[in-house]
C-alpha cells in the first residue's frame, strides 16, 4: 500500500495491489463486520478477537512484523516524496544520500528521518494512548484519499484528456464515498485528530510560501538579455578582461537568456571567461530519464555553448562536475581539456520594502528562513568548493 514509483515501477505495484493487498483487505474488513453482526459486543478489538485462540499468537506475530514493515515503507516513502517535491521546487534542497548505485529512488533524508522520528517521540508521550493516535490516523488516511481524488481528477482533465462524463463518473462514485468516510471522520475531531490536519496544513504552508517567493523572485529578475547579442557585445567590448579559463552558469531559466550572473559578471566586474558553458538542470515530472535522452546540446558560438541536463524527479542528484566533463567529453567542446574549470553561481537576498503589509512582511521572513536553512547549491550539486564562485544579489520586494 506505501509503494511508490520512485522504489518500483508501475506494473509491480498494480499486480501487488490486485492480487494481494485489495484482496487480503477486503476479507479482513468482511470478516470483522460479520464477527460485529454475530456478536456486537466483540466492537472494543474484533481484528484480534475474530482470530481462532489456536493461531492467535502466530498471527498476532504477523501483525507485529507487518506493522513494522509497513512504517519502514512509510517513513522510506516520506523519503521519496521529500526528495521529488525538492525535484519539482516545491522543497527547500536539503541533504539528500542515495543509498544505492544501482536502483534508482532508494533514498535517505536525515533532516526527514529525525523529524519523523522526534515527532512520533512527543506524540506517543503527549497522547499516551493507541486510541488517539488511531483517531489521529484515520482523519489523515480519509483526508489523504479525498485530496487524492481531487488531484486525480485535475489530471484526468489536464494530463489524461478524459471526457467530462467520465470525470463526472468518478466523482459521483468514488470521490463521493471518499467524503463519506471524511465526514464519518470527523467525530474524531475531540480526540486530537485535529492536529493530523494542523501539520498538513503546516507543511502546505511552507510549500506555498516557498513556491510563490520562488515565483516572484523570477518574475522580479528576469533573463532579458538574449545571450546570443551578450557573446556579440562582449566581442566587441575592448574593455572587457577575458580569463583564460571554462567558465560553466548554472541557470534557473531554460530558453536563449543569458543567466543572470553571467550578465551582472560582464556588468559589474567587466570580466569574461574564455569558454562559457551555459548550464540548465531540468528537473521534469517523470520519475525516470533515460541516460541517451537526458543531454541536450547546443553549440552557441565558437566559444559559447549550452547545455540542458533532463532530471527525473525521482533520478539520483546530477553532480554537475561529471555533467560537464560527460558532454565536453561528448560533444567535443574546444578548449575544454586545455582550460580549468570555474563554476558560477547566483544568489538572491530580499530586501522587504518599507511600508509592506504585515502579511507581505510574515510571507518573505518565512522564506527567508527556509532559504537560509536549505543546502546550499554547490552542496546539492556536487560542486568542488574551489572552482565555485557566488554572486549575490539583492532583491526588494513589497
Amino acid at each position: 500500500m506505501y509503494a511508490d514509483l520512485g522504489h518500483f515501477r508501475k506494473n509491480p505495484i498494480r499486480f501487488a495491489w490486485i492480487m494481494v493487498a485489495f484482496p487480503s483487505l477486503v476479507l479482513n474488513y468482511f470478516g470483522q463486520c460479520a464477527l460485529l453482526l454475530d456478536d456486537p459486543t466483540k466492537r472494543s478489538n474484533p481484528f484480534f478477537l475474530m482470530i481462532p485462540e489456536m493461531v492467535f499468537w502466530p498471527v498476532f506475530v504477523l501483525a507485529t512484523v507487518a506493522t513494522v514493515i509497513a512504517s519502514q515503507a512509510l517513513i522510506s516513502g516520506s523519503f521519496s516524496l521529500i526528495s521529488q517535491a525538492i525535484a519539482l521546487g516545491f522543497f527547500p534542497r536539503t541533504k539528500i544520500y542515495h543509498t544505492s548505485s544501482s536502483s534508482y529512488g532508494q533514498v535517505y533524508i536525515p533532516l526527514v528521518n529525525w523529524s519523523i522520528a522526534v515527532l512520533c517521540i512527543a506524540f506517543v508521550l503527549i497522547f499516551q494512548t493507541s486510541k488517539n493516535l488511531a483517531a489521529m490516523y484515520g482523519l489523515a488516511v480519509a483526508a489523504n484519499m479525498v485530496g487524492t481524488s481531487l488531484v486525480l481528477m485535475l489530471v484526468m482533465h489536464h494530463v489524461w484528456l478524459w471526457h467530462w462524463w467520465s470525470i463526472t463518473f468518478y466523482a459521483t462514485t468514488i470521490l463521493i464515498i471518499d467524503f463519506c468516510l471524511l465526514i464519518a471522520s470527523m467525530e474524531k475531531m475531540a480526540s486530537y485528530a485535529w492536529v493530523s490536519l494542523l501539520l498538513g496544513a503546516f507543511f502546505s504552508m511552507i510549500m506555498l510560501v516557498w513556491t510563490d517567493c520562488r515565483d516572484e523572485l523570477a518574475l522580479r529578475t528576469p533573463s532579458t538579455t538574449n545571450l546570443r547579442l551578450l557573446v556579440n557585445g562582449w566581442t566587441e567590448e575592448s574593455q572587457v578582461t577575458v580569463i583564460n579559463t571554462v567558465g560553466v552558469f548554472l541557470d534557473n531559466l531554460a530558453g536563449e537568456g543569458a543567466p543572470q550572473v553571467l550578465a551582472q559578471l560582464l556588468q559589474t566586474l567587466h570580466v569574461f571567461p574564455e569558454i562559457i558553458v551555459i548550464l540548465h538542470v531540468h528537473f521534469l515530472h517523470i520519475p525516470f530519464v533515460p541516460r541517451a535522452e537526458q543531454v541536450l546540446y547546443e553549440r552557441v558560438s565558437e566559444r559559447v555553448h549550452h547545455i540542458t541536463f533532463f532530471v527525473g524527479f525521482a533520478d539520483p542528484k546530477p553532480n554537475i562536475l561529471e555533467v560537464y566533463q560527460r558532454t565536453a567529453s561528448d560533444f567535443a567542446i574546444s578548449g575544454s581539456v586545455q582550460r580549468s574549470v570555474s563554476f558560477f553561481l547566483g544568489g538572491r537576498d530580499v530586501v522587504v520594502r518599507k511600508g509592506a503589509t504585515h502579511f507581505v512582511r510574515c510571507k518573505w521572513k518565512i522564506f527567508e528562513v527556509l532559504q537560509s536553512n536549505q543546502l546550499p547549491a554547490f552542496r546539492f550539486f556536487y560542486l568542488p568548493t574551489q572552482l565555485t564562485i557566488r554572486l549575490g544579489q539583492i532583491i526588494e520586494v513589497w
